[in-house]
């Protein structure tokens, strides 16, 4: 019994033993998973407030980069006569319920400038700011930038009596007045001060190549303009009641001031060849192909033409001419150098005002947190 008893004793002994190892490493491990459930909880709730932090910081620069795009979507911001030298805002608005932007611009040159958006999340303290440069048409620099009346990619051949004149760049077109010209002298007087263009020059391109204005090639001015079918066509002012019918494709205006149309100015395009029979318009006509003007056509403004342009006897066209190809004048046509009728015509027209973002790059590298 004794030998038996002393057994038992043992065995419970050992099991006690190893009960009481246990226990500090069951509370180590209990120690130790508390742990890390605690750094775990930490770290995911750094990893929250990074994604805040970034939320809002994608929220801010979201909202500075569609401030910029409503911005210049709106013509009231860039339909100015004087380029604004000093940052100015411009607009401001709210992207979705949490994104706030205001949009400044500043002149760079008469030209370029350069529209910038700051941004923020309304819950977070920040701003973003991102900038976008973008080139905007002036049209006393696009007369300023003319080197003669005539600039085309080939030759220039007129007939004896034809006239290809830039003697007086002052004098109102054809059958305007000095009054209809008044407001436009000093831009003009500004743009080409000895008042003269040389008739001719040759324009580096090769044949064929349309001749853009500016920046604004061939593919922005037909996706802004009146597109018209390659053809024949004649076009006259149509009124009714005393109403410009600004709507009717064949109406381009009133070259001659007689009518209700006569501050009606067209952009107009065409992909081929475009004869004009009859009639005339006033703008910028746009040609990707070649130019036709038969007799009694006329056009006053901008004349833009890929390929070559030939004026019959009897038309005419007062403004500037730019083609890829050559230019030719029957007896009694005439192409006039008037800076009042290129500064009208693209004074007149908006859609030709609209920034251009600068090729090779939409957005400048982003300014950053503000603060």
């Amino acid at each position: 019994m004794g030998a038996e008893h002393s057994g038992h004793e043992s065995v419970y002994g050992t099991e006690e033993r190893r009960c009481g190892a246990l226990l500090p490493v069951l509370l180590l491990l209990i120690v130790a998973v508390t742990l890390l459930g605690h750094g775990a909880l930490v770290l995911a709730q750094a990893h929250l407030d990074v994604s805040i932090v970034a939320r809002a910081l994608l929220t801010a620069r979201l909202s500075a980069e569609a401030g910029v795009v409503q911005a210049m979507v709106d013509s009231a911001n860039w339909s100015r006569e004087e380029p604004l030298w000093s940052p100015e805002a411009v607009h401001e608005g709210t992207l979705g319920p949490f994104g706030r932007f205001e949009v400044s611009v500043t002149a760079i040159d008469q030209e370029l400038a350069l529209w910038v958006g700051a941004g923020e999340h309304v819950a977070h303290a920040g701003t973003y700011r991102v900038g976008r440069l973008a080139w905007q048409l002036s049209p006393t620099r696009r007369l300023a930038a003319a080197e003669a009346v005539v600039m085309s990619g080939g030759t220039l051949s007129a007939a004896a009596a034809a006239t290809v004149d830039g003697s007086d760049l002052k004098r109102p077109p054809f059958e305007w007045t000095e009054e209809d010209c008044a407001p436009l002298a000093d831009s003009v007087a500004w743009a080409v001060p000895s008042g003269r263009l040389e008739p001719w020059a040759r324009l580096a391109v090769d044949f064929g190549t349309f001749p853009p204005l500016g920046l604004l090639d061939w593919a922005v001015l037909a996706d802004r303009s009146r597109n018209v079918p390659p053809g024949v066509i004649a076009p006259l002012p149509t009124q009714f009641a005393g109403v410009c019918r600004i709507e009717v494709a064949t109406n381009w205006g009133d070259p001659s001031r007689a009518g209700d149309c006569r501050d009606h100015f067209v952009l107009v395009t065409t992909l081929g060849d475009l004869t004009l029979d009859g009639g005339g318009g006033q703008g910028v006509l746009a040609v990707d192909g070649s130019l036709r003007l038969e007799g009694a056509s006329r056009f006053t403004g901008v004349v833009l033409v890929a390929g070559d342009l030939n004026l019959a006897q009897g038309a005419r066209i007062d403004g500037l001419v730019r083609t890829g190809g050559s230019v030719s004048l029957s007896d009694s046509s005439r192409i006039v150098g008037s800076g009042c009728a290129v500064l009208a015509a693209l004074g007149r027209l908006d859609a030709l005002r609209r920034p251009v973002v600068i090729p090779g790059g939409a957005w400048v590298r982003p300014l950053g947190p503000a603060n």
